[in-house]
C-alpha cells in the first residue's frame, strides 16, 4: 500500500514563507502534525529545486531486501 511507510519531501521556500508553509501543512491533515522540518542553508534569492516533481514509490528508501 502506498504511503504506509511515510511521506519524504523537498521544498525550497523564502525563508520568510516557512512558518505560513508550516501552518498550512500542518493543517491539512492530522498526521502531518508529526513532521521534522529539516532547515537547509540555500539562498532565498535561487530556488533551490526548478520545476516541480512528484513520484509515487513502493518503497521511501530501498533496503535491497526481496
Amino acid at each position: 500500500m502506498y504511503g504506509a511507510q511515510g511521506i519524504n519531501g523537498q521544498f525550497s521556500i523564502p525563508s520568510p514563507e516557512l512558518t505560513s508553509f508550516q501552518s498550512v501543512i500542518t493543517s491539512a491533515h492530522p498526521s502531518f502534525k508529526a513532521i521534522n522540518y529539516n532547515i537547509g542553508g540555500t539562498s532565498d534569492h535561487n530556488a533551490s529545486f526548478k520545476r516541480l516533481s512528484v513520484k509515487v514509490r513502493q518503497f521511501i528508501l530501498t533496503d535491497g531486501l526481496g
